[in-house]
């Protein structure tokens, strides 16, 4: 049976919905039809699924039941919601984003990758190995002959053979989303990654990167980014999402390189626990995440196109952070390398069915994917058909900005009402 501190959890985000209209649109959903809007946004499935020690913390389409995997596709907590409104007679409003926008895209990179070039990170990363395994005379001498070779082969490309760097177009890709007149988030990972696990990077603020046609520090050009109006976002490394502190030293690492406050993050794989990431984001002071999406699928993994707030399976509540799910990413889009046509013509539907809600789609493209003609033609393709269509285009804070500055809105006139 549900509890009272879940219904109000439920009762919350259709506040964030309907504002004023919400407690009608609440008092007509059945208690299992409540259970079943709390499961999906408290990710209480997720919880029940055993884990391996070391298995990475994702959601995948293994982890999917028939009925879940058919509806994978669809924001049916958004529409259920909007049935019930209209059962109640109350009428859908014309648009929830700013100056009249029928939808928003929420636009995100997660900064992987910043150079083709870099010398010293297969050092790093051999040392790093060598560390954490404990390997042989012979087995460290292995590795390290690997690192020699990927760092010569570095040097050859960029000073004998001057190859072009194909993640030196940033610049390229910040342009386009500027000639349609939007904004993203761009996640960059720390310098001091401590501990380090194998899936994380090892580039650092003080590599040498290209950007707009300019060699600089990496940190020069993650200031330059944030300078041009663009949010940059932390991007929590392997291990962050369950060790308490350790995503709170990330956070003070890239606020004293940029010189300012980082407010989003998502975390690097989507690694991510029910039960204890909300919290070590909620303790790092920030205000939003961007990690409930799925590697291998395109959907809705909590079946809503709207921010909302995250459950603390720890108190019981909601947490003081805000969820902006992940809907589309390029790895799970153009894993089996489908021709821009066709890739384009799976994201229609899930386009769809935000727009049929006035909801927001988020989308995320990495570096190594933009780094590419045909993944390059994909995000204009996506882009474009937003723009067509009169989506607001922005970034993560600037999304729950608005978001949270509306709920704040509609709480009041409730209150004065």
């Amino acid at each position: 049976m549900i509890e009272a501190a879940e219904q109000a959890y439920v009762a919350a985000f259709a506040d964030s919905l309907w504002m004023q209209a919400s407690r009608r649109v609440v008092a007509a959903l059945t208690v299992k039809e409540t259970e079943r809007v709390y499961g999906a946004l408290s990710r209480c499935e997720e919880i029940a699924v055993r884990r391996e020690p070391g298995e990475r913390l994702t959601w995948r389409r293994e982890h999917l039941d028939s009925e879940a995997l058919a509806r994978v596709g669809q924001p049916w907590v958004d529409r259920l919601l909007k049935e019930r409104a209209h059962a109640a007679g109350t009428e859908t409003p014309e648009t929830r984003w700013p100056e009249g926008h029928p939808f928003a895209v929420c636009l995100s990179h997660d900064m992987d990758h910043v150079s083709a070039h870099l010398l010293v990170a297969p050092w790093r990363r051999a040392a790093r190995m060598a560390a954490l395994d404990g390997r042989t005379a012979a087995g460290r001498a292995h590795m390290y002959g690997q690192a020699a070779r990927a760092s010569s082969g570095a040097w050859l490309r960029r000073n004998l053979l001057r190859s072009h760097d194909r993640f030196a177009n940033t610049a390229d890709w910040m342009q386009l989303e500027a000639d349609h007149g939007f904004r993203s988030t761009l996640y960059f990972l720390p310098s001091r990654i401590v501990p380090w696990h194998p899936y994380d990077p090892d580039f650092t603020f003080s590599d040498r990167v290209t950007f707009d046609g300019r060699v600089m520090p990496l940190g020069a050009m993650i200031r330059a980014i944030h300078s041009r109006g663009w949010e940059i976002g932390l991007h929590g490394t392997f291990h962050s999402a369950t060790e308490p502190g350790v995503l709170a030293m990330q956070k003070d690492e890239l606020e004293a390189e940029l010189g300012q406050p980082i407010r989003t993050v998502r975390q690097h794989y989507l690694q991510y626990d029910p039960t204890v990431t909300p919290g070590i984001h909620a303790a790092a002071g920030l205000i939003a995440d961007g990690t409930h999406g799925f590697n291998d699928l395109l959907g809705f993994r909590a079946g809503t196109a709207f921010p909302y707030r995250c459950w603390d399976w720890a108190t019981r509540a909601p947490a003081p952070l805000w969820e902006v799910p992940l809907h589309i990413q390029d790895g799970a889009l153009l894993r089996d390398n489908p021709t821009v046509d066709v890739a384009v013509a799976r994201c229609l539907p899930l386009l769809d069915a935000v727009q049929s809600v006035g909801g927001c789609l988020s989308i995320l493209f990495h570096p190594a994917r933009l780094a590419t003609d045909s993944g390059f033609a994909v995000y204009r393709a996506l882009l474009g058909e937003a723009k067509r269509r009169g989506a607001w285009g922005c970034g993560t804070a600037q999304l729950v900005d608005w978001w949270q500055a509306r709920t704040s809105a509609g709480a009041a006139a409730v209150s004065t009402g």
